[in-house]
């Protein structure tokens, strides 16, 4: 808890500055919000008040552009570069790149055992099934290798065509609004996919 007395006067001056600033960015690009405003305001509040107020505020602001910008979304294209690189030309909204390829198109094996690691841990996979559905997949346990869950994707029933490692760690998680459904991260970042429907 924080006490109201114990904070500087300054906090109301500079706070709304910064705020306003960290999500001008935002707005802009997408992205940058929680990197310029905890390192300013962590000098005048406590770390452990500040990102979870950033990351509840990225959640506010996320969801707003979403919401105000979807109709200009391309949906449903997940692609490998290597074999369809992008176009200068190529009007985009917005890009996710990641890496490596678990499933490659056409639902082959896409991270091969010669390049193992054998290090398991928590995953995150998006991926697009024959029928175009976009698929957020998350593995929590920590159980898989980059190995093993590509040789598991491809030999599921998920009839992946393409799929992609995301972050993975201790920041994994997913939280569905309906049915409910939450694999909670161990360890907070303020980097959200919203997913909404349409």
């Amino acid at each position: 808890m924080i006490d109201p007395a114990a904070l500087s006067p300054w906090l109301l001056l500079l706070a709304p500055v910064v705020v306003t600033l960290a999500y001008t960015v935002f707005g802009l690009t997408g992205f940058g919000a929680a990197a310029i405003s905890v390192p300013l305001l962590a000098h005048l509040l406590p770390v452990s008040f500040l990102v979870p107020l950033i990351v509840l505020l990225d959640i506010v602001a996320s969801t707003s552009l979403g919401a105000r910008h979807r109709e200009h979304v391309s949906w449903a294209e997940l692609r490998w570069l290597a074999q369809k690189p992008y176009e200068a030309g190529e009007p985009l909204r917005a890009g996710l790149q990641s890496f490596p390829m678990l499933v490659k198109p056409g639902g082959e094996l896409g991270f091969p055992e010669q390049f193992e690691d054998n290090l398991p841990a928590r995953r995150t996979v998006i991926g697009q099934d024959r029928a175009g559905r976009i698929l957020l997949m998350v593995a929590p346990r920590g159980y898989f290798t980059l190995h093993r869950l590509s040789l598991y994707l491809t030999g599921s029933d998920l009839e992946l065509d393409i799929a992609i490692n995301l972050d993975g760690g201790p920041s994994s998680g997913i939280l569905v609004a309906n049915p409910l459904e939450a694999i909670p991260s161990q360890t907070l970042l303020p980097i959200v996919i919203l997913v909404h429907a349409r």
